[in-house]
């Protein structure tokens, strides 16, 4: 069994690199690859002497490293979860540096004549590298990922122990681990951070196509060669590369949204790879478009608790909002991923990522309001747009001399979100709800009963817009260093040591325009809007103060069966129309009816920021294995 201790000392660091160099010099070593039937590296293979501190786990190729090995003979253990242990003896003489390439046989589950397999072979790699981690790690195959056709990332995510996400339109956008804010979730791609799209420094992993991925990582603890950034947990999305040979897919999906009544929904996923010039040059290629229908019909309330005497309390429902979203997503992406193997111990990487996802949303809302006297019933027209837009390049170095393994990255990350669209109009009808509803005892479902609705005398109340940017740039540089040590056969480990540059800049920009069209206020913008549609004045005369719902409501639209017909939804306001009018009130506007349409300075400001951050940062660590 072997027993794991890490140690932060740069001074125990030291002490050992120069205390046993001379007993290192003499010691064999021995490197290779694990891989099964197939000729396919196995990751997270554990190979192991037992009772000694000789031993090393795979890695994403199958390959394995063993120094400081005694002169002796030795029986070398190949475990891996899915597959018949292989025991191998193997002599060692002074200085010798052996290469081995272990293959091992899967096992399964034999009834009779008939072998069933026990696991897929791709969460066996999963299962093996968890075990065989130092840490709190969970890990999702690319087989399994491809399994399970999850809509993105985040899905796939949802299915690891401790992890939930925030969901939009019934889809997941962003993760949360041990239930804390996905600002607290640190998102990497190969290793390297990834710009946070969000306001608050979270990431929106929607757009990241889990096709792209040869695997995700999970980790909930943290050692002292990773960023210290992160409070919930540290995800890394792990890019494919090209395998010998050559290979190609197409993935086409489709699909019919129940809802919408449509059939607007696709996916086409293509990739392709080989590798040249005797397997040393590797090239893949992968990319993917997609369009999705996430409407959605959603009931909010809110409720007030009214202490009564002799300690009871009553609940009462204070509001009552009803939406039928109209909501469609479009994204595309794409991966280049070259690596050339200059040598049998090194290999330079270039990965190139690509992901934009594009959110246009209608949002028809209908609420009721007791908590002030007026008793309101209101209509809202909401016509929106979020663009959002990431990439990640990285440049990385993976070299193997002796007892040293050198990596290094060289990266740089952009995101952006852009808010070019996001307006809404009210208009309200006062009185719409029963006086008596006030001291009711009344669930949401029942307070439609008590009201009033009357489109005749609902009118324009206020309007907003809505737009922002929000963008952060990141360029880092990092070198480890690891060197492996074996003290006796019972007792090994390894130093590592390093340090990371990183510069960051982020910057959020928002821009708000609200209006209020009552009574007594932009009369002159009333009437612009009545004499660029004329047909309204039918309704309506020139130097009208209130201008009516009527106007601009499209009263044949249908909202299908909203929440299976529990509630009944009136007209809509024309989103087209409603956007037309925003800038024929723009124009008609005087500098002195600010408050009829205008800049909000407050609320334009409040949010904003710019900075930017250097970042110096080094460690130093051991572990020791005692076998």
């Amino acid at each position: 069994m072997k027993y794991t201790t890490t140690l932060l000392s740069t001074f125990v660091l030291l002490l050992f690199s120069s205390f046993f160099n001379p007993i290192f010099a003499q010691n064999a070593s021995m490197q290779g690859v694990v891989v099964d039937g197939s000729g396919e590296g196995l990751i997270g293979a554990y190979v192991y002497v037992d009772g000694t501190s000789y031993n090393a786990v795979t890695d994403i190729d199958g390959k394995y490293s063993i120094t400081g090995i005694a002169v002796g003979t030795y029986n070398f253990t190949i475990s891996y979860v899915g597959y018949d242990d292989m025991v191998v003896p193997i002599t060692f003489s002074e200085g010798e540096k052996k290469e081995k390439t272990f293959t091992l046989n899967f096992s399964g589950v034999v009834l009779g004549t008939v072998e069933v397999t026990a696991q897929l072979k791709g969460q066996m790699s999963s299962i093996n590298d968890q075990l065989n981690s130092n840490m709190i790690k969970n890990v999702v195959s690319a087989e399994r990922i491809q399994e399970l056709p999850d809509a993105n990332v985040a899905e796939t995510m949802s299915r690891l122990p401790g992890v939930s996400v925030q969901r939009v339109g019934g889809e997941g956008n962003k993760v949360v681990v041990r239930g804390l804010a996905p600002k607290y979730t640190k998102v990497m791609i190969e290793g390297v951070s990834v710009a946070s799209s969000g306001a608050d420094r979270s990431t929106d992993v929607s757009t990241i196509s889990p096709y792209a991925l040869d695997g995700i990582e999970l980790m909930k603890a943290i050692t002292a060669d990773q960023d210290a950034n992160f409070v919930g947990g540290s995800i890394n999305f792990k890019l494919r590369s090209a395998k010998s040979g050559l290979h190609g897919s197409v993935i086409a999906q489709g699909g019919y949204n129940g809802l919408s009544n449509s059939l607007s929904d696709y996916l086409f996923v293509g990739s392709a790879s080989n590798r040249f010039f005797s397997d040393k040059l590797g090239l893949y290629l992968q990319g993917n478009i997609e369009n999705r229908n996430r409407s959605s019909n959603d009931q909010g309330a809110s409720y007030d608790i009214r202490e009564l005497s002799g300690g009871v309390r009553e609940i009462h429902t204070t509001t009552l909002k009803l939406s039928d979203i109209y909501r469609k997503v479009a994204r595309q992406g794409g991966t280049v991923v070259l690596d050339y193997k200059y040598s049998k111990n090194g290999t330079i990487f270039f990965k190139n990522f690509y992901s934009r996802g594009n959110t246009k949303l209608n949002r028809y809302n209908e609420y009721y309001d007791l908590s002030n006297s007026s008793r309101d019933h209101n209509y809202e027209t909401r016509k929106e747009e979020y663009d959002t837009r990431s990439y990640s390049n990285i440049l990385s170095l993976e070299h193997r001399a002796g007892k040293w393994l050198i990596e290094s990255n060289l990266s740089n990350s952009s995101s952006t979100r852009d808010v070019p669209v996001n307006f809404g109009f009210v208009f309200a009808q006062k009185n719409a709800v029963d006086a008596e509803v006030l001291n009711m005892i009344l669930p949401p479902t029942d307070l439609v009963k008590f009201t009033n609705v009357n489109d005749t005398i609902t009118y324009l109340e206020t309007i907003d817009e809505i737009s922002g940017i929000t963008k952060e740039t990141q360029q880092a540089l990092t070198l480890d260093l690891k060197y492996d040590y074996s003290i006796s056969p019972k007792i090994g480990g390894f130093l590592k040591f390093g340090g990371k540059f990183k510069y960051k800049k982020r910057g959020y920009d928002k821009t708000q325009y609200t209006g209020r069209l009552r009574l007594n206020s932009g009369q002159n913008a009333k009437d612009a809007i009545l004499k660029a549609y004329p047909e309204m004045q039918d309704i309506v005369p020139l130097g009208t103060t209130s201008l009516p719902f009527a106007l601009f409501a499209d009263t044949e639209f249908d909202h299908g069966n909203f929440l299976d017909n529990e509630y009944t939804l009136g007209a809509v306001g024309e989103s087209d129309l409603l956007e037309n009018v925003i800038e024929i009130i723009k124009s008609n506007v005087q500098e002195a009816e600010f408050q009829t349409y205008g800049l909000h300075d407050y609320y334009s400001r409040r949010e904003d920021y710019s900075g930017n951050e250097k970042l110096f940062a080094g460690y130093a660590m051991t572990e020791l294995n005692f076998g």
